[in-house]
C-alpha cells in the first residue's frame, strides 16, 4: 500500500519529509567509467554539476518552468520528461560512439537529439534542476531491470511525498502516477542514485 501525504502536511513539512527519506541512504563518492573501461573513472557529482553550466539549457529550463513551474512542480516534471521523450531519439552508445558505454553531457544530448537511457535521464535531471526542482526531490538512478539489463532513469519525489520513476525511453508514460518506485520492472536496491550535490547507495 502506498501512503500519500496530505497537501497541508507537505506544505508545512515537505522539505523535512524529503530529507528524511534521503537520510535512509548512505552518501558515497561515486566514480564511474562514463566513457567505457580504459578511459578512466569520472566523479559523477562533478559530471552532473558541469552539465548544468550551460546558458542554452538554462534558458530552455526557464521556458519550461514558465509553462508549468509556477503552478505545480509535478506538472513541471511531467512536462520536462515529455519534452525529452519527444526531442531525443534513442540510439545506443555503440551505434553513436562505437563504444559500449559513453555518457553524453546534457548539452550534447540536447544538440544531437539522440542518446541512450542515461543521456536522456541526465538531460531531464539537468533541465529540472535548472528549472528549480530541489535537489532532495530528483535523482539520476542506475540499476538492473527485470529483463536483466542495466538502465538509467530519473526518480522524483512528488508533492504527495511518493517517489515516482520518470523513464523517457523504456517505460515512458505521460502521467506521473503510473510508475512508482516499487514497480517490479525496476529491481531494487538501485546500484546508485544522485545528482550534482551528491550520490547515494
Amino acid at each position: 500500500m502506498i501512503f500519500r501525504f496530505g497537501k497541508e502536511l507537505m506544505k508545512k513539512f515537505g522539505n523535512v519529509i524529503y530529507n528524511y527519506f534521503l537520510s535512509k541512504f548512505r552518501k558515497i563518492n561515486k566514480r564511474y567509467y562514463i566513457r567505457g573501461y580504459g578511459y578512466g573513472l569520472v566523479d559523477l557529482k562533478t559530471f552532473c554539476k558541469n552539465c548544468m553550466n550551460d546558458d542554452v539549457l538554462y534558458k530552455k529550463a526557464k521556458e519550461l518552468e514558465e509553462d508549468y513551474g509556477n503552478n505545480d512542480m509535478d506538472d513541471l516534471m511531467i512536462h520536462i520528461t515529455r519534452f525529452v521523450h519527444n526531442k531525443v531519439t534513442y540510439k545506443s552508445d555503440q551505434e553513436v560512439w562505437d563504444l559500449p558505454e559513453y555518457w553524453q553531457e546534457a548539452k550534447v544530448t540536447y544538440d544531437k537529439k539522440t542518446g541512450d537511457c542515461e543521456d536522456g535521464a541526465i538531460l531531464i535531471l539537468t533541465l529540472a534542476r535548472l528549472a528549480g526542482v530541489p535537489d532532495n526531490r530528483i535523482f539520476l538512478n542506475c540499476s538492473l531491470m527485470k529483463e536483466g539489463f542495466g538502465h538509467a532513469y530519473i526518480t522524483y519525489r512528488a508533492n504527495n511525498g511518493i517517489e515516482y520513476i520518470l523513464d523517457w525511453c523504456y517505460y515512458y508514460t505521460r502521467k506521473l502516477d503510473r510508475i512508482f518506485i516499487e514497480d517490479k520492472r525496476y529491481f531494487k536496491p538501485r546500484w546508485f542514485f544522485g545528482n550534482e550535490n551528491g550520490f547515494y547507495k
